[in-house]
């Protein structure tokens, strides 16, 4: 249980009883599964928020502003940075089209 509490939720009760005991290592186990299940759920959550509060369509329109920017100035290192950048959110984001 304290490397439970330490963080480590990956680890298991080694139950090879049949008792009361063995139970408790069993539901300690299930509650461990459950645990881990509800954090990735949250996770999950955060990352969607995370995409909400984005809006795609703002960040696409700055960086073809900067790209457009950066190609009139001759930039071509920023023209470069800001095409990888663009295709990165596309993808992470979701839209999968770069």
């Amino acid at each position: 249980m304290e490397t439970v509490q330490n963080g480590n939720q990956t680890i298991r009760a080694d139950v090879t009883r049949s008792d009361e005991i063995g139970d408790l290592g069993r539901s300690f186990n299930d509650m461990l599964v459950q645990l881990y299940a509800v954090e990735q759920d949250r996770k999950e959550m955060e990352l969607r928020l995370i995409h909400e509060q984005i809006k795609p369509h703002f960040l696409y329109n700055t960086l073809d502003t900067i790209q457009w920017m950066a190609t009139e100035h001759g930039a071509d290192n920023v023209v470069e940075m800001v095409e990888a950048l663009s295709a990165y959110f596309r993808l992470g984001l979701g839209t999968g089209s770069p």
